[in-house]
């Protein structure tokens, strides 16, 4: 599951290695179109991943567009309830920063990302 503590270890990768560590996706991501050719994939969830994958984010679907699709309007009545709990704790800092928190917790940084 995807949650905002996850890109810890590429960002070292990168600061040690300076190179990315999956720099042909990378490459594949910016000049290739994506295959979304899967059978287990759902019409809704391919349409639903057609607008998040637009590359030019002028023309690419908002959080709140993407919030309202067909598809995820109807995850809700497939996903188990304990699930969904579940998920909505790990995905809630992305809703409402908290950096309060964030703040009391990483005092050796807080220089750096307060202006005086």
């Amino acid at each position: 599951m995807y949650c905002l503590r996850v890109d810890h270890w590429d960002t070292l990768w990168e600061s040690s290695n300076s190179d990315p560590k999956f720099d042909d996706v990378l490459h594949r991501i910016k000049y290739e179109e994506p295959n979304l050719e899967n059978d287990k994939l759902s019409t809704e969830a391919k349409d639903f991943l057609r607008y998040c994958l637009v590359k030019n984010p002028k023309s690419r679907w908002t959080a709140g567009l993407l919030l309202n699709h067909s598809f995820l309007k109807s995850a809700d009545s497939v996903l188990p309830q304990k699930k969904r709990k579940r998920q909505h704790g790990c995905m809630s800092g992305l809703h409402r920063p908290n950096q309060k928190r964030a703040f009391r917790t990483q005092p050796h940084i807080r220089h750096l990302v307060i202006e005086h």
